[in-house]
């Protein structure tokens, strides 16, 4: 299970671009990524 969870999500291994790519089948793990994943836009909209 350890090997699996850093392989099923792994956002500092997969690029921006790769993140996109693998939320699209990885939906458990693009909700935990969202939120994980602070975006700068989202800061602001939040301040």
């Amino acid at each position: 299970m350890r090997e699996s969870e850093p392989e099923l999500c792994n956002p500092e291994q997969q690029p921006s671009a790769g993140v996109k790519s693998v939320v699209i089948p990885n939906t458990s793990c693009s909700a935990a990524h969202k939120e994980s994943q602070p975006s700068p836009a989202h800061n602001q909209n939040s301040g």
